[in-house]
């Protein structure tokens, strides 16, 4: 699996992942999908914030049930993260693939860990 993520000073970060070996590790964090999140949570607003990282069409698919579970690590009963719509396809060898996502954290929570977490959560 390959993945991109433009950072927030312009740079590309590149994500690989060998998977012949099973999920990898499971993540550090708690992750919770975005239908379980306690009311409060801030994932609406999150995702406004998100906009940017193309935040706002999920959201909108999730809200009309149209696509797979966004993960999602919360900071002070918050949402501080998300990777997502999650699902996966099989390729024309038959072996199963992570779609690409959507992926975020809030500035004020990076370099935490979170996006590892989150990362993983997927993967797993």
């Amino acid at each position: 699996m390959v993945s991109e993520h433009l950072t927030a000073r312009g740079g590309i970060r590149v994500q690989l992942g060998d998977f012949t070996a099973g999920p990898g590790p499971a993540p550090g964090f708690p992750v919770h999908e975005s239908h379980q999140l306690p009311p409060g949570a801030g994932f609406r607003k999150f995702t406004s914030f998100m906009t940017a990282d193309g935040f706002a069409f999920p959201h909108e698919l999730m809200g009309a049930g149209k696509t797979g579970p966004v993960l999602t690590v919360m900071h002070e009963d918050r949402v501080a993260g998300a990777i997502g719509p999650v699902g996966t396809m099989p390729d024309a060898a038959r072996t199963v693939r992570l779609l690409p996502q959507y992926f975020g954290a809030l500035p004020q929570y990076r370099g935490r860990g979170y996006g590892r977490a989150l990362w993983r959560a997927a993967m797993h």
